[in-house]
């Protein structure tokens, strides 16, 4: 008789374990849904504001925006140094691109900021100085990335042209 209400209670404590294991599972999936949730917001975050504070201080800074200028429409018009600036401030964008694309493959980022990323390639290729800034540049890069760019180039598209003058 004892030996079977023992033979219960060892049942009926695995199928409560059971359940607790479950539980367990449950809670801990929708922890990290939530995580992930959370990491993703903070990527996407973190990249669009490397973008907002590259935008903000060239345009807030008159030296380096008409440099920058300069070079997209006619590299050769600048002395090296002022082509040096152009060339590091232009590289650190496109690091901040390159960390964007990488952020997207992974499936942290939304794929949105990487057609936006795309739109903002397409409005520069045709320009001296991106062709010039990528022919002496782009081995810094990684591979995926480089090639990324370089089928972003070989698009025939008629795009807007950024630099134009406004008048």
């Amino acid at each position: 008789m004892a030996n079977i209400k023992i033979d219960n209670l060892y049942k009926v404590s695995q199928i409560v374990g059971g359940f607790g294991v479950f539980f367990t599972l449950i809670f801990f999936s929708i922890q990290f849904r939530n995580n992930t949730i959370a990491t993703k917001s903070e990527s996407a975050n973190s990249a669009v504001s490397a973008l907002t504070n590259w935008y903000s201080n060239l345009g807030n800074d008159k030296q380096s925006s008409d440099n920058l200028y300069q070079f997209m429409i006619e590299p050769d018009s600048l002395n090296e140094e002022e082509k040096f600036q152009a060339i590091m401030n232009l590289h650190s964008l496109m690091l901040v691109f390159q960390n964007a694309y990488y952020l997207e493959l992974e499936g942290t980022l939304d794929d949105r900021l990487k057609k936006s990323l795309t739109s903002t390639i397409k409005g520069a290729k045709d320009q001296k100085g991106f062709k010039y800034y990528w022919s002496i540049r782009k081995s810094n890069f990684f591979n995926e990335f480089k090639k990324y760019v370089d089928e972003i180039l070989l698009i025939e598209e008629q795009t807007v042209n950024i630099y134009n003058t406004i008048e």
